[in-house]
């Protein structure tokens, strides 16, 4: 289970983590001269698997845990993408991964492409995943060749990853707009559109998680991309951290009566729902940035997961609670992490 395992990158600190859930950046890569996925055979994806796998045994790399998807159970590849380690749109359990012990760094070879190289953490932490995702292509394309035109950049199956062929995700928790003030977020989102950005929401009732990324490749560096984002993220950080402060002014109680039943609630309920739980762990995180309690981070960004369906299943599987509803498991693990 991740909660036993302190090298999780779960656990690891980020920055401005009250308000931003994680970071993560891909890069797209392809073989020179190889077919892509569409229209490779079994016989040029396993040479392309070859190729990188050969590549990645000649880096200090090759210590990673190499996990083959196709002799893996459903429920360690669900596990897998729970965590965001695989896109959780992924059909095909054809391909492979390499990650490091805490899987904050991994590979996956022939999911999507022939090669995503990608790292992820906690909080605000762009700069660092683009230093560890350029520290592992550099270090691959020592060995291995991949497909570049000096016109149009990295070369990909899709027409919307060439150029520098890359792709960040900023998850954030942003309560306090969506709640007194969303025209600012739809504002925002037009800013960032016209940057070559977007943002979009995963609706959990009234808990929306709201993610951030880039819709542009070419014409900027990776470098550029991620610092530009930096900006726009910071910009909707202090809108939010602004409304907090506002609110917390002029309708205290209002909001403090729903940082404290959320409170309530995950203390002690004994049924909930995945997007019940996020819903009253954003107030809560309100509630910890205006010290009316401390809130231990890692255990939220755990929790996160921990609580997902298919980590309860494993749970399930573990403790052997066949009968057990996953609403009633999942409250007793909030119950016991005492968030």
């Amino acid at each position: 289970m991740i909660l036993e395992d302190k090298l999780h990158w779960t656990n690891l600190k980020g920055a401005e983590d009250n308000i931003v859930l994680s970071s993560s950046i891909q890069l797209f890569r392809s073989v020179e001269k190889e077919y892509f996925l569409k229209k490779a055979s079994i016989g040029d994806i396993n040479l392309v698997e070859s190729i990188l796998k050969t590549a990645i045994s000649k880096t200090e790399m090759s210590n990673y845990k190499y996990i083959e998807l196709s002799k893996s159970k459903l429920l360690e590849i669900n596990l897998l993408k729970e965590e965001d380690i695989i896109p959780a749109e992924t059909s095909s359990i054809r391909g492979n991964i390499f990650h490091n012990e805490s899987k904050s760094n991994s590979i996956l070879t022939n999911i999507e492409e022939h090669c995503i190289i990608q790292s992820i953490a906690t909080g605000l932490s762009l700069p660092n995943c683009l230093e560890s995702v350029i520290n592992m292509e550099e270090a691959l394309d020592k060995n291995v060749d991949f497909a570049f035109n000096r016109e149009l950049g990295y070369l990909t199956s899709s027409p919307n990853k060439i150029g520098c062929a890359i792709k960040i995700y900023v998850a954030l928790s942003l309560p306090v707009l969506l709640y007194w003030n969303e025209d600012s977020i739809n504002n925002f989102a037009d800013k960032a559109k016209s940057l070559g950005y977007a943002i979009f929401y995963k609706d959990l009732d009234k808990g929306r998680t709201i993610y951030f990324t880039n819709k542009s490749m070419i014409g900027m560096t990776e470098k550029q991309i991620v610092e530009n984002g930096m900006k726009l993220i910071n910009t909707i950080i202090d809108l939010e951290k602004k409304a907090r402060d506002r609110i917390f002014k002029i309708e205290r109680y209002e909001v403090e009566d729903k940082i404290y039943r959320s409170r309530a609630i995950l203390s002690e309920a004994r049924s909930l729902k995945y997007s019940e739980f996020i819903n009253h762990l954003m107030w809560l995180k309100v509630g910890a940035y205006y010290g009316l309690f401390d809130l231990n981070m890692a255990k939220v960004h755990k929790a996160t997961i921990l609580a997902k369906p298919h980590h309860l299943n494993l749970k399930k599987i573990k403790k052997k609670l066949k009968t057990e509803s996953s609403k009633h498991i999942r409250a007793k693990l909030i119950r016991d992490l005492n968030l």
